[in-house]
């Protein structure tokens, strides 16, 4: 059935539960087809994550006891196993659109699979708009299939939809059932027997001690309910322990993966290990480890765990229904994470990582009330985050104004968002004004030209800033520096940070700042040692490299991952004839101050207006602000938002961190766009 409907259709919606092989067998049936009918095939399969790409084409690769890289092979952003032979591609979302954006055409393909659409992050929904605009315009043969266990098929299938005797006809949908073993659901209604439960807010999103204690203490239960299980069903002990896996908010967010660690490594029963982006490889493999016998894996992870990774041994999954969503505020324009309740579909995708080798449980840590008024999807990332990469897309490709394009997204984004962002990019030079189609001589505010900077940006594999701040080093001087500036902030903190070492890391990482406060040069620093000690061979074998760097709070093979990165962004930046010119010996150097200075120069133009000025405070001026109250119990914030009083419970809750009794409440005084926090029981030694 699954042959015979993408064979007769431009487009397929394939909807299978967690666990039915989706992901590994349709491509398969695919390539399998056409080699029996003789026909050429050209497969391209996307993940939106890279760990996922990469572990299951070497799954389906170890399924047909093929080598990695021959007929089944995979790309990333950095790192390319694939050849000439290669006819089944797993690859990141962006290195699909990269290329679609190059080519501008989809005939290089014979079936494109865009794999875990449900998720909505931007480089999905725009890759969705791309391929759904070609496939209309130049690239009608090209087989397009969508797949998700949780997506919303009708959304899908309608976005897809064709003419046909003069109405539009949904893409049509192939529900797939392939779980073989079921997976039971408990809130913490269920578990109450445990002790204290935790009673959620809505407004208020965050994992509560309670739920915590309450994980550590059902963990611990876990040996006791397989026990029971086993006699009930009259099977045999088994030498393995089923794995634990729980998904936290973030990687450091609150209590975090750490609280539970305290609890955790105490027990020798309990094999801990952690599962999220910036995890170094060697820890990677770990997760799909079996746990030495006697033995139980607890694998700690953030949402990166939640599709298309598959641990076969998890029994057991803890979710605090928590997730970390980049957001944008509309008044400032700046973009945070900011912790969130999980959409239930994202729930139900946690929920099917038990299952896969026999029946499983979840334990959600919630009442089933609670859950319940969960909202069934997520609000797309294109909906709630800033827009300018997606703008500088759509100028790259070039069919049309991103008003216009952007427009034909499944969830387009509001007009007034493309406004500020276009006006956004021509203040920091990526777009010209364009005469548009509106009066005579009058500039569109919709559009603009590409400039120079605004290609080298658009090209670059990271955000707008960092192709800024690469810019901006070539035109002051510094490019190698900015490009690893860029190539760390990029990959994120290659400092590594033990559970029972968080002081000593940050003391680490301050020496390595040189007194200068700044992390980008703390990173920068760090960087050049190593690579010095590279280059000049201090390091006699691997382990004396791992020995420095763990002495020294680094991540070795994590930087190893900044060295590629540096070299991606250096080759990228030389298409541009931007290169890191030879030093001259007649060539004065600059000392170690009016380096860091300019460096501090160019990566806040970099980032505008994205930074503050730090300026002297006067004691007259301080007291007249507080309003007659104590200076050492006080303070003063300004520039919060219109309508300040909203953030109340916010600002109570950061607030509240500062003081040791728990009994003393901060006391939160709004006066126009400023306010006062009062906490009377502690003092500020200012």
């Amino acid at each position: 059935q699954i042959l015979d409907t993408i064979d007769t259709n431009q487009v397929t919606v394939i909807q299978g539960t967690t666990g039915s092989g989706k992901t590994t067998q349709v491509a398969q049936y695919i390539l399998d087809h056409h080699r029996n009918q003789k026909k050429h095939c050209n497969i391209v399969v996307t993940q939106p994550r890279r760990i996922a790409t990469i572990s299951i084409a070497k799954r389906v690769c170890s399924e047909r006891q093929w080598t990695t890289g021959g007929i089944c092979g995979y790309q990333v952003s950095r790192d390319s196993c694939s050849g000439e032979d290669t006819r089944l591609l797993y690859c990141t979302t962006g290195v699909l659109l990269r290329k679609l954006i190059k080519d501008r055409d989809l005939r290089q393909f014979t079936h494109i699979i865009l794999d875990e659409v449900h998720e909505r992050d931007q480089e999905s929904d725009f890759c969705l708009l791309v391929t759904r605009k070609l496939l209309r315009s130049n690239s009608p043969g090209v087989k397009i299939i969508l797949m998700s266990a949780t997506l919303d098929s009708n959304l899908f299938a309608q976005y897809f939809s064709t003419p046909l005797l003069g109405r539009l006809e949904p893409a049509p949908v192939i529900t797939v059932v392939g779980r073989q073993f079921s997976v039971q659901e408990y809130y913490t209604d269920d578990i109450e027997a445990l002790g204290k439960i935790p009673h959620p807010e809505e407004g208020s999103p965050s994992a509560q001690a309670e739920a915590y204690d309450l994980a550590v203490r059902l963990i611990k239960q876990f040996d006791n309910i397989e026990e029971s299980q086993r006699l009930k069903e009259e099977e045999k002990a088994s030498r393995h322990k089923g794995s634990v896996l729980v998904f936290l908010p973030g990687q450091f967010s609150e209590f975090s993966q750490a609280h539970c660690c305290l609890f955790l490594p105490r027990e020798p029963k309990f094999w801990v290990c952690q599962l999220h982006s910036s995890i170094p490889k060697e820890d990677q493999g770990r997760v799909f480890e079996m746990a030495p016998i006697g033995m139980r894996k607890i694998i700690l992870s953030t949402n990166i765990a939640e599709s298309s990774i598959t641990v076969p041994d998890v029994k057991f999954v803890i979710d605090f229904c928590l997730t970390k969503s980049l957001t944008c505020d509309q008044e400032t324009y700046y973009t945070n994470l900011q912790v969130e309740w999980a959409s239930k579909s994202s729930c139900e995708q946690r929920k099917g990582r038990a299952g896969r080798v026999r029946d499983g449980r979840v334990y959600r840590m919630v009442p089933r009330s609670f859950y319940d008024k969960f909202a069934d999807y997520g609000i797309p990332e294109m909906l709630r985050s800033r827009i300018d990469q997606l703008v500088l897309m759509t100028k790259l490709i070039n069919l049309g104004e991103p008003k216009a394009i952007l427009a034909l997204a499944l969830s387009p984004p509001n007009l007034d968002d493309i406004e500020r962002t276009i006006i956004a990019l021509k203040e920091v030079s990526c777009l010209i004004g364009a005469l548009g189609s509106l009066r005579s001589g009058e500039v569109n505010p919709h559009d603009g030209e590409l400039t120079f900077l605004g290609q080298v940006m658009a090209e670059m594999p990271c955000d707008p800033p960092l192709g800024r701040l690469m810019v901006l080093g070539h035109v002051f001087g510094i490019l190698e520096e900015c490009i690893i500036i860029s190539a760390c902030l990029h990959l994120g903190n290659f400092f590594a940070q033990p559970y029972h070492g968080v002081l000593m890391s940050f003391k680490a990482r301050l020496g390595w700042s040189h007194d200068t406060q700044s992390d980008c040069i703390a990173a920068l620093i760090a960087y050049q040692t190593w690579e010095e000690h590279i280059k000049g061979q201090r390091f006699r074998n691997i382990r004396e490299e791992k020995e420095w760097a763990y002495r020294n709070y680094i991540q070795h093979l994590k930087v190893r991952d900044v060295q590629d990165m540096v070299k991606e962004l250096t080759h990228r930046l030389q298409n541009f004839n931007i290169s890191v010119p030879y030093a001259s010996a007649n060539q004065r150097k600059e000392t170690f101050e009016e380096k860091a200075l300019m460096l501090k120069m160019v990566i806040a133009a970099a980032f505008y207006p994205n930074y503050f000025l730090q300026s002297t405070v006067e004691e007259q001026m301080a007291v007249k602000e507080v309003s007659g109250l104590n200076p050492c119990h006080c303070v003063v914030v300004k520039g919060i938002p219109p309508n300040g009083p909203i953030y109340r419970r916010s600002l109570e809750k950061i607030f509240a961190q500062c003081i040791s009794d728990s009994s003393s409440k901060p006391k939160i005084i709004f006066e126009a766009t400023r306010f006062v926090m009062c906490a009377f029981s502690i003092w500020f030694p200012w």
